[in-house]
């Protein structure tokens, strides 16, 4: 059993959430019409310098790859507000299967040669696609984030405490800092940018998701001695 459990919101933190859910809807729409406008006249430029010298091309490309990352950002700003304030649906989910499906999929995808140890999971209720989002970035961190040369070794467990159910998926990777601990769950908060890139989003909408639920998501981890996330769910 996991050795704490969070609190949820206070209802003046909600209400700050919810205004930047609102903000963070509006400005992703303004923002994706100027970053389109930036990556096409981007590309029309390089093609038009072809002819010029080696280092023209290399800002023009550097200019691109800004503009990608930018619209990345602004889509995943855009994915966390449309998760709204409340679930669209309340409905019985398969675990199992979309737990399975997920794992099939990785092992495709990335090749990694996982050991992934999945037991009999229960039915969780909600919207069965914020479900599916949220395993599908607890399992992606936790093969991702993997010393080179190591098999990701995963063990996803449950256990029953009073009215809700607590998830785990412990891994044996990296780990994760006290200091980094305490702002994983945030946008845009990502680990050691050069040795695993990516935007540091999915723990937020993991915390998002689980929160519009009932739930309340944590970590426990320690340098080289992996990590593993656990998240209650309401029976």
């Amino acid at each position: 059993m996991p050795s704490e459990f969070k609190k949820d919101l206070s209802p003046d933190a909600q209400s700050i959430q919810d205004a930047f859910d609102d903000y963070a809807y509006r400005v992703s729409h303004d923002l994706q019409a100027s970053c389109r406008i930036i990556s096409h006249f981007s590309e029309k430029l390089l093609q038009m310098e072809r002819s010029s010298d080696e280092k023209s091309e290399q800002y023009f490309e550097h200019l691109m790859r800004a503009s990608d990352k930018l619209q990345q950002m602004i889509d995943a700003l855009l994915t966390y507000s449309q998760l709204g304030s409340s679930i669209a649906e309340n409905v019985s989910a398969n675990t199992r299967k979309i737990v399975y499906q997920l794992v099939k999929n990785l092992d495709v995808e990335k090749s990694l040669n996982a050991k992934i140890e999945v037991p009999t999971l229960p039915p969780m209720r909600g919207s069965v696609k914020q479900i599916e989002l949220l395993w599908m970035h607890l399992l992606q961190n936790a093969v991702k984030f993997q010393p080179v040369g190591v098999q990701p070794k995963i063990s996803v467990m449950v256990f029953e405490h009073e009215s809700e159910y607590v998830f785990g998926i412990e891994d044996n990777g990296i780990g994760v800092s006290d200091a980094f601990q305490a702002k994983m769950f945030s946008m845009f908060e990502v680990y050691d940018s050069r040795a695993y890139p990516g935007l540091g989003v999915g723990l937020a909408l993991c915390k998002k998701i689980v929160g519009l639920h009932g739930g309340r998501i944590w970590v426990e981890s320690s340098l080289g001695k992996g990590t593993t996330i656990f998240f209650s769910w309401p029976q």
